[in-house]
């Protein structure tokens, strides 16, 4: 175990304590004793201030009288005495009367909130805690204001140790869309909730589902975000394998602010933009609440040639491996024209026939025709290679990760008609727009032989030419998300609620893209020295403006278009109250009955690649979910040695799912009828906790979950045709060579849902009842089987060895007389399935830490924190048989460690914090062994890329004066304060640098928020 990475976690972030002041006393008061609104308007008038309240919330009160000196806050605290009621003051200095908030009944902290009477909430889950019975992590709205994060995903990625992604799909191309990947398991086994309900897919083709997008929801409206790191489907359904992210937002907000971000990097770059506001109010007294939020952001493209992460690589590779580097297209494109041989080179006998001494040498860009000149350069630079990236897209114009634009609309109307009725409406509705540019360098390899006039060598030689237009690609996402949500609350005997919701929403995935490339007549005028009526010469070792030029004329222009949509509907029924007393406090129960439709409709991807497109028809897919859920808890003592506040909790959700799409998909003409999948799921949840001495709270939970088979792995697909597989039991021969084979590939319409258990333990230890320090330590195994993986990795040979084994996937013609006389012991395969099979299996081990510990000390308030996981096991196992392959610590796996600790200081105006992230050392190369494995650890210098540890600084000063409950805050973030360069990684096909850190470097953040109105 290595833990030295662990022991550098330290530091992190704050948040402001306010010292109120005391307005001035006023003096002689002189309230009568009576009703008590009489009195509110008597205070009011006497003391010069504004009193807010309602006729429906002061009802018929009474009060005392009140006279003398008095403050004015004290003096509406002596009024309001015993009556339930209590008052806030605004930033202008008004003072609203409201209800007091009720501590919530032991059964109504074991309902979904939205059933809480009084609370303003559309959260449909039972509210978790850190102390809950399975190990949940709680992130309060400081926590993610703290982190100065632009986004739920960056947030996750930072704070959320946790979160096994490797790379975030902006860093991969030009998609902004989130994605949270709980232990490792992958993006469509974590399950992401708003409210404590699902949001719809994004599609992602050709038919299949993405991770919901909740990158367009402003982290400005986030309450808290509840994480659970273990199986969960007995609670949320299928597809919560790996855990469950519920983001639970702020729709009780009342008031009104505005707030303006802006970020830079320390090196002037990478600005990004923000914008956010909100309004919340109630028109008629306290009966209905609205609140109105909305948000945009922006964030400028950071090119390639901003850093040197491209450079860096570049020679790193080219040093610890020159011989594949020049061995293998692509050659290194730089800045300037890169010659490479295949043997050493000479010059042609009429440029003097000089031996170069070496394989490669490299040219600047800009010269003349001047051939002399050239040649001397060509002599010169032997044996150098140009690696700094040239100017342009195809250079250091191309962005290093895709640039985000989003735009939020968030409303929520809710609604109290009296007596416990409540009804509400709530709308998510984002835009996700992102961009990327990016070349294709294999646009700019182009081999001339040595008998053209374009080579001055007597040898065959590769031109590595940075030339634009050729190769550049300008990519564009669209994700789209809105959810719309209406529900009815109502009361019912025995202190039972119910809940009917309908929800409807939409999902929309886009993307296009257009491709610079090259017309076939390209590689006559260069490689044949032909050049094309019309169209000019090309001479890529003479004139450089002449040709950069001409080679626009070779140009062509080419795009791919593509978009889905998701239509989402929801019907849900929630009942929940509590059912027996018990020594401990009543025993709760939840009950759901809900009816779940996606689907993608049919559409088309467009290839414009000549004159007439090139069409893909994109089928429908549907999928249905229909659920029943039930979850009790049960409160079995109260103090009672060892076993106080034993706590039970059982759930228990059955689904059925239904999945239909095309039989065997062919994207060029009409598909097969369409048929249905089921599959029925059975799922629990079952743990306790107790306190078996002050300051110990044990917890132990287990549960199961399942991942039915997604779209794609259904559908089959086939081909017929003929490989070079020999077949053992015909003598060697092909297969598809005697007669016509069909080979079956990718899902099957028999595959069993995947299926999940965890194990979870843990212990938390706090001073008191919760109080601070509090130390919780979780240990979770999480066992999948079932796993559908490719049938013997899709490897033909290994099928035909073992058909014995699988003899239902091979099918063969009639062994003839002709082949037994020559010794053949089958006939010839007529059909091989390689379809996918429910046979993989897989283990993760892992510990969450958890620490907090808030002090106050004479220099102010202090607050310590450490999140971290350690996952010292991730074994996957394609089959019975096959070998177990071990992911942590790899390249495409997750880390050992992952962590972050920080500290706040906090003091009247002030507020100050440091959070430090770290990132454990993983190897270069991928869990599975390939041929290019010592290759990369070659070219890479080394077998690990080192551990990473990233500080970040963030502050707050609140401008309001002293007194006032909320005021205008000035919130700054400085990001990566010691400016930590991400570590080199040597990959052809990479950004050049290892995902886990941000390519931005140090930034600076700066916000400013500014009430309009008490909140």
């Amino acid at each position: 175990m290595r833990s030295s990475g662990v022991d550098c976690l330290a530091l992190v972030v704050a948040a402001l304590v306010a010292t109120p002041v005391s307005a001035a006393v006023v003096p002689g008061v002189d309230v009568p004793a009576g009703p008590l609104s009489a009195a509110l308007t008597a205070l009011g008038r006497q003391a010069n201030i504004d009193i807010l309240f309602s006729d429906r919330v002061i009802g018929d009160r009474q009060c005392a009288a009140l006279r003398g000196e008095v403050a004015p806050g004290d003096a509406l605290a002596r009024l309001l005495a015993g009556s339930g009621l209590t008052y806030r003051r605004t930033a202008e200095g008004a003072y609203i009367i409201e209800q007091a908030a009720v501590a919530p009944t032991e059964f109504e902290e074991a309902i979904p909130e939205i059933l809480v009477i009084g609370r303003r909430v559309q959260n449909s889950d039972i509210r978790r805690t850190q102390d809950d019975i399975q190990p949940y992590q709680v992130y309060s709205r400081h926590d993610v204001q703290r982190a100065r994060s632009s986004s739920i995903e960056a947030f996750a990625r930072s704070r959320l140790p946790a979160n096994a992604q490797i790379a975030s799909p902006r860093q991969t191309g030009s998609n902004t869309r989130s994605e949270i990947n709980l232990r490792g398991l992958g993006a469509n086994q974590t399950l992401i909730l708003v409210d404590g309900r699902r949001m719809p897919n994004l599609p992602s083709p050709p038919f299949s589902f993405n991770q919901p997008d909740v990158n367009g929801i402003p982290v400005e409206m986030i309450d808290r975000i509840e994480v659970l790191t273990a199986t969960a489907g007995g609670v949320y359904g299928t597809g919560a394998t790996s855990g469950a992210v519920n983001i639970v937002l702020q729709n009780d907000f009342r008031g009104a602010e505005v707030s303006a971000t802006t970020g830079v990097s320390s090196r002037g770059d990478a600005f990004e933009y923000r914008l956010f506001g909100r309004v919340g109010f109630t028109p008629d007294n306290g009966r209905t609440n609205v609140m109105l939020a909305a948000s945009w952001a922006r964030e400028a493209i950071l090119q390639a040639g901003e850093r040197d992460y491209l450079d860096r690589a570049a020679r790193r590779r080219f040093a610890n491996d020159p011989e594949t580097v020049l061995g293998a297209s692509p050659f290194p494109t730089g800045n300037g024209i890169n010659i490479i041989g295949t043997e050493p080179l000479t010059l042609d006998p009429e440029f003097g026939g000089t031996a170069l001494g070496a394989r490669f040498t490299t040219l600047p860009l800009g010269l003349g025709a001047d051939v002399a000149t050239r040649n001397a350069l060509l002599v010169a630079n032997a044996g150098t290679l140009t690696l700094d990236q040239a100017p342009g897209v195809r250079g250091t114009g191309a962005s290093v990760q895709g640039s985000p634009e989003v735009r939020s609309i968030l409303l929520n109307v809710r609604h109290d008609f009296g007596g416990g009725v409540e009804a509400a409406v709530d709308l998510i509705d984002t835009r996700n727009r992102g961009r990327r540019r990016s070349a294709s360098y294999s646009s700019s390899i182009y081999p001339i032989p040595a008998s053209q006039p374009n080579n001055p060598f007597q040898q065959t030689v590769f031109l590595a030419i940075p030339a634009d237009p050729l190769g550049v690609a300008l990519e564009r996402t669209i994700n789209d998300t809105q959810r719309l949500t209406a529900s009815l609350t109502v009361p019912l005997p025995g202190r039972w609620r119910a809940n009917a919701e309908i929800g409807r929403g939409h999902a929309r995935a886009a993307t296009l893209a257009t491709v610079t490339g090259e017309t076939d007549d390209l590689f006559l005028a260069l490689y044949r020295d032909v050049t094309p009526a019309g169209k000019p010469v090309l001479r890529p070792l003479g004139d450089w403006d002449e040709f950069t030029t001409a080679i626009g004329s070779y140009a062509k222009a080419r795009a791919t278009t593509s978009g889905q949509s998701d239509r989402f509907r929801n019907l849900a029924l929630r009942l929940a109250g509590p059912v027996l007393q018990l020594a401990g406090g009543p025993a709760a129960l939840t009950l759901l009955a809900e009816n779940r439709r996606e689907t993608i409709a049919e559409s088309q991807t467009l290839l414009f690649f000549s004159d007439e497109p090139i069409v893909f028809n994109l089928p429908r897919v549907a999928r249905k979910v229909q659920s029943l859920y039930g979850e009790g808890r049960l409160p079995l003592t109260a103090d009672a040695g060892l076993f106080s506040r034993l706590e039970l909790q059982l759930a228990l959700r059955h689904d059925w799912t239904r999945t239909t799409l095309p039989g065997a998909v062919t994207f060029f003409e009409t598909d097969p009828p369409p048929y249905a999948k089921r599959n029925s799921t059975t799922m629990y949840t079952a743990g306790f906790r107790v306190a078996p001495m002050p300051g110990l709270l044990l917890r132990a939970s287990t549960a199961t979950g399942a991942l039915p088979p997604a779209t794609d792995q259904i559908g089959a697909r086939q081909s017929t045709g003929s490989n070079s597989t020999p077949d053992p039991q015909r003598g060697g021969r092909f297969l598809g060579r005697e007669v016509t084979t069909t080979f079956v590939t990718g899902g099957r319409s028999d595959l069993r849902p995947e299926r999940a258990r965890s194990i979870s333990a843990g212990a938390i230890v706090s001073l008191g009842d919760g109080a601070s320090p509090r130390l919780s330590v979780d240990f979770t195994r999480i066992t999948k089987r079932d796993e559908i993986v490719p049938l013997l990795g899709g490897n033909e040979a290994l099928l035909l060895a073992n058909e014995a084994i699988y003899p239902d996937r091979i099918t063969r013609a009639p062994l003839s007389d002709a082949d037994r006389v020559l010794g053949f012991t089958a006939g010839p395969v007529t059909r091989i399935d390689l379809s996918s099979i429910n046979l993989g299996r897989t283990r993760i081990d892992a510990v969450d830490v958890a620490f907090d510990h808030s002090f106050s000390a004479p220099a102010g308030d202090f607050n310590a924190y450490l999140r971290a996981t350690w996952e010292p096991t991730f074994t996957q196992q394609a089959g019975p048989g096959a070998l177990a392959i071990e992911r942590v610590g790899y390249v495409d796996g997750p880390l050992e460690w992952r962590g972050n600790a920080g500290l706040d200081w906090s003091r009247g105006r002030f507020t100050v914090g440091c959070n430090g992230q770290f990132y454990s050392r993983y190897r270069v190369v991928r869990s599975v062994t390939t041929a290019t494995e010592a290759q990369t650890i070659k070219a890479q210098g080394a077998l690990h890329i080192p551990a990473q540890f990233y500080v970040d600084l963030y502050g707050t000063y609140r401008l309001g004066p002293n007194d006032a409950a909320s005021g205008p805050e000035l919130r700054w973030g400085l990001s990566n304060v010691f400016d930590r360069r991400p570590p080199t990684v040597v990959d052809p096909n990479g950004p050049g640098y290892s995902f886990y850190g941000d390519p931005r470097r140090r930034r600076f953040q700066l916000t400013l928020d500014v009430p309009l109105a008490g909140r």
